[in-house]
């Protein structure tokens, strides 16, 4: 989808719609304005569940979509920009969500990592890619376990006394259905050798 509208048009009908952007929303729809192009038209709309607005804006369109963009922000932005024509392209690259310095700490485990979730057009969120990076150290019992099958790295414990695996684990898949297979790899190589 990618948009030409008039900056003017565009603030005007920004205004209106930002009316029922809550301000304190507990999710991200009731802060944001979905702009939704379809059949060459182009609408705006908002709610905070109390009451919503539509908008329909003139403008050149190219392919249909919708994109939702934090209301305020968007208004401000739209705002500052110059008179003339504004163009609005989502860009699929950038919707991926990054996954950083995630860490999990129990008494015998830790996972520390970082990894992503990757946007594909009209995917629902749980079936979207996944890719996460993970180190996993153990201490205690669980380390001991690890130990004699042979999970655990050749070097000490960290500062907190977790002892780290032999190698980081990747998992992939989706977050409805998460894969573990170079997991189940390193466990079962441990276990037949």
């Amino acid at each position: 989808m990618k948009l030409s509208i008039e900056q003017s048009e565009l603030v005007a009908k920004l205004s209106t719609t930002s009316r029922v952007v809550s301000t304190r929303a507990a999710t991200q729809s009731l802060a944001g304005v979905l702009v939704t192009a379809s059949g060459g038209s182009v609408s705006l709309r908002a709610t905070d569940l109390e009451m919503g607005l539509q908008t329909d804006l003139a403008g050149d369109v190219e392919g249909d979509g919708s994109v939702l963009l934090p209301g305020r922000l968007f208004s401000e932005v739209a705002r500052s920009l110059p008179s003339g024509t504004v163009e609005i392209e989502p860009r699929d690259s950038e919707r991926d969500v990054l996954i950083k310095d995630i860490t999990l700490i129990s008494p015998q485990m830790r996972m520390a990592g970082s990894g992503k979730i990757t946007f594909v057009p009209d995917v629902p969120l749980r079936l979207q890619p996944l890719l996460v990076n993970l180190q996993i150290g153990a201490r205690d019992q669980l380390a001991d376990s690890f130990r004699q099958l042979r999970l655990l790295g050749a070097g000490g414990p960290d500062g907190l006394g977790y002892v780290p695996l032999s190698e980081p684990i990747q998992l992939d898949g989706t977050l409805q259905s998460i894969g573990t297979a170079q997991l189940q790899r390193l466990i079962y190589n441990a276990i037949t050798n």
